[in-house]
């Protein structure tokens, strides 16, 4: 469960005087604490990655690690090769005790696509009946 944002007293204030930009210096308080979590995340597992031998293994490394945080009972990285999401496509997939799992035989480029517009990951328990999937 994601902790509650506690803003500074100042935003408070300024968002007394101007809700506008209260709730555009919100937004950026809540970024940089998010920043501010995602390197104290990624300094916890340099040592791992430095120590991974090739790009496969750190990205396992990458993609265990957020499976932890996450509480997901599998997770995939998918790179691909070209200028399009559509292009040959190679997984790598990680279960929770650290053995690799079979790649999706078949993944979403619609998936994919909110996952490179909105630069995070997308989570869904059943993405066949997930209503953000539903066009395709």
């Amino acid at each position: 469960m994601p902790r509650p944002l506690v803003l500074p007293e100042a935003i408070a204030k300024v968002s007394q005087l101007d809700p506008s930009l209260g709730r555009q210096l919100e937004q950026d308080f809540s970024r940089l604490l998010l920043a501010g979590e995602a390197m104290v995340w990624a300094q916890g597992i340099l040592p791992e990655l430095l120590a991974a031998q090739g790009s496969a293994a750190r990205l396992e490394v990458v993609v265990e690690r957020a499976r932890e945080v996450t509480g997901v009972p599998g997770a995939w990285a998918v790179s691909w090769s070209g200028n399009s999401i559509g292009a040959e496509r190679s997984y790598a997939a990680v279960a929770g005790d650290g053995h690799a799992v079979p790649a999706p035989g078949e993944l979403s480029n619609t998936i994919l696509a909110e996952v490179v517009e909105q630069g995070r990951p997308a989570w869904s328990d059943d993405a066949i009946s997930d209503a953000r999937f539903a066009s395709s």
